[in-house]
């Protein structure tokens, strides 16, 4: 199994996995304008399993819409996979007139079946994050869910964080009104009456509390954990807090 590591910031136009022109051997992504391919949903998805798999994928070249029909050697389903394309398609396939379709990729599957994409748009957002409802209605009512296309390698986020578990802390951490060091830190008459009982006068929750995570929020290189106090920082740069 391997390790899944969820891309939580926009590429940079250097990066060699969205840029459309051979520099050593090294880049053949898909061919949008200039020297990114970004913003682009097939150029961004196509640079992504390259990033994902370490070489260069065989996904399609086309339009969006085109790649879940394609034969290129992949599985498909309609259950969602850590670093699967979903794929959308308008109108009638292969009629690029009547619109292109879409694709993104699965960086987080949900406890409630939802899942969190990682997408680009042509003439758009370079780079987003968005969560998805099962069922994966996306965007447009026009716009039908096909599938999953599945990488050829199965991967494991390496998450310990999922909603409804108990986690101990391992240090001392503040507990702040959202997931992040940008939100405000909650003081101890802010805290519910068993979070103080565990808690220093200033608020701050002792190391050794076991805190219920509610819900989990990814931001930068950090993973947040919501409780029924706050929000608390749970890993920081892989270390878990």
């Amino acid at each position: 199994m391997n390790k899944f590591i969820q891309r939580t910031t926009t590429p940079s136009a250097t990066d060699k996995y969205w840029i459309n022109y051979t520099k050593g051997g090294l880049n053949e992504c898909i061919l949008i304008s200039g020297t990114s391919c970004l913003p682009n949903c097939t150029g961004y998805a196509w640079g992504r399993w390259y990033e994902l798999l370490g070489s260069k994928p065989n996904l399609s070249k086309r339009n969006a819409e085109m790649w879940f029909g394609t034969n290129d050697g992949y599985k498909r389903g309609l259950t969602p996979k850590l670093g699967a394309v979903a794929c959308w398609s308008l109108g009638v396939v292969g009629n690029g007139n009547d619109g292109a379709g879409h694709v993104a990729i699965v960086e987080q599957i949900n406890s409630d079946g939802s899942i969190v994409i990682s997408e680009s748009n042509y003439g758009g957002t370079r780079w987003r994050r968005l969560t998805l409802n099962k069922g994966y209605a996306y965007g447009s009512t026009r716009l039908k869910f096909q599938g999953f296309i599945y990488p050829p390698i199965e991967f494991d986020d390496g998450s310990k964080f999922s909603a409804g578990k108990n986690y101990t802390l391992a240090y001392n951490l503040n507990v702040r009104f959202g997931p992040g060091t940008g939100y405000a830190k909650k003081t101890y008459n802010q805290l519910t009456l068993n979070a103080r009982q565990n808690a220093t006068t200033s608020g701050v929750l002792k190391a050794g509390t076991v805190v219920t995570c509610l819900e989990v929020k990814y931001t930068s290189n950090q993973v947040w954990i919501r409780i029924p106090s706050g929000w608390i920082c749970a890993q920081d740069n892989g270390e878990d807090y």
